[in-house]
């Protein structure tokens, strides 16, 4: 898709998008880049509860807890938060959210991409002892694609459940009063021509 092909909402939802991932990853990945700091480690889970280490490696549980699971449910609230506000948006602007469920689909994506990037660069930092070249990259792939996979299914389910609205719905929720007023005041002249 070229620029030119871009929904009008595209640069809207592309902000929100890069926004969300930076702050997934300023949140919950950065963070882990401090392990080694001589300080406890302390940082939340998804559901709250609190991950902590202190005077331990790298490898071993925290690598493991690190890459199972931890940042997941991040990626999916993003996700879903981003395809509702897309969905909600579509419709205050008239928009067709089919193109625009396309575009999100591959910000997701190359979001998740970039988190997982970052992840993997924090792994190597970690493991590398100063020395990030010294070590293997963790293979990203199957966390990708378990997301992506999410990513086309929540999609794929909000299109099956879109209808656009008509010109009329659009008209009538931005003019609710307007049309209780009509409805008042065809309801007192059918009245009137009644007496």
């Amino acid at each position: 898709m070229t620029d030119q092909e871009h929904s009008s909402l595209y640069p809207i939802i592309d902000k929100r998008v890069r926004d969300a991932v930076d702050a997934v990853i300023d949140r919950q990945v950065v963070p882990w880049s401090f392990f080694k700091s001589g300080k406890p480690f302390r940082i939340s889970r998804f559901d709250g509860r609190e991950i902590v280490y202190e005077g331990i490696q790298f490898d071993g549980s925290p690598r493991d807890v690190y890459w199972a699971r931890y940042i997941e449910p991040y990626l999916e609230s993003l996700c879903l938060n981003e395809i509702s506000a897309a969905t909600e948006l579509a419709e205050q602007k008239g928009v067709d959210a089919r193109i625009v469920f396309r575009e999100l689909e591959r910000l997701l994506k190359d979001g998740v991409r970039r988190v997982y990037g970052r992840m993997t660069d924090v792994d190597r930092k970690l493991r590398g002892g100063g020395n990030p070249r010294s070590v293997k990259d963790v293979d990203i792939q199957p966390y990708v694609l378990q997301m992506d996979e999410f990513i086309e299914d929540q999609i794929s389910a909000e299109l099956k459940t879109y209808r656009p609205i008509s010109r009329i719905e659009r008209w009538y929720r931005e003019n609710k009063f307007l049309a209780w007023a009509i409805g008042v005041v065809i309801a007192v002249v059918g009245l009137w021509l009644r007496m």
